[in-house]
């Protein structure tokens, strides 16, 4: 069948950059498109509404067969991917873990969702960079982990 790429980082790490680049024929699935689509800013109030045409999107590729998906959200904790990867493992997709690994202070300067870093601080950001260092420990899926961005920019 296909295969699903499951994004990981922190916001602002790279990872849509990532997918434009190494993927642009993938159908992408991101809750940060729900807000691009109604041109408004982003509202962490509306993030449930996101995740969830997140999602939907994700179930019509998988409906549609499509030959890769890739799902473009920050995916800190298991429960924030745990499904996408069974339901892709029950499509019979192959599953990969793409693990975008960034310092948190690059990705707080770059992310476009600074109002929620500014009002949480730094030091959750440190705190999502720890989880993202376990492995997800889904049976049947891969993982890959990167460093793409140098401390440099």
């Amino acid at each position: 069948m296909g295969r699903l790429i499951i994004m990981r980082g922190l916001t602002g790490a790279g990872k849509t950059t990532l997918i434009k680049v190494l993927w642009p024929d993938a159908v992408v699935c991101s809750a940060d498109l729900y807000f691009e689509r109604r041109q408004g800013a982003w509202d962490p109030h509306r993030l449930g509404e996101a995740h969830d045409e997140c999602f939907n999107c994700f179930d019509r590729a998988l409906e549609n067969n499509a030959p890769l998906v890739v799902v473009d959200n920050t995916n800190i904790k298991r429960e924030h991917f745990l499904d996408y990867a069974v339901e892709g493992l029950a499509a019979e997709y192959s599953v990969l873990f793409f693990h975008v690994m960034c310092d948190p202070k690059i990705a707080a300067n770059r992310s476009k969702h600074r109002r929620f870093i500014i009002r949480n601080g730094l030091a959750h950001m440190y705190r999502q960079h720890e989880l993202l260092i376990q492995s997800p420990n889904v049976p049947g899926a891969e993982s890959i982990y990167l460093s793409p961005w140098s401390v440099r920019e």
